[in-house]
């Protein structure tokens, strides 16, 4: 298992994980709502976990953050 920062090769593996959050009822998940969105787009994602790493476009008040996935294999 490693972290590793959310990229394009993660699409398919992190909407299987949102499923099965999904199927599991775990709605509360940081992100889980949002994702299950038909507008949802992992692409926006991506750039949006990238942006806050960066400090981009943060409301005032808040500093980067950066956002890691936990994969295996």
């Amino acid at each position: 298992m490693k972290l590793v920062e959310p990229s394009l090769i993660y699409k398919q593996a992190y909407l299987e994980a949102i499923r099965e959050f999904e199927a599991a009822g775990e709605l509360h998940i940081m992100r889980v709502k949002e994702a299950l969105k038909p507008e949802f787009s992992y692409e926006a994602y991506v750039e949006q976990c990238t942006n806050e790493s960066k400090g981009i476009g943060l409301p005032d008040g808040w500093v980067p953050a950066t956002t890691f996935l936990l994969v295996e294999n």
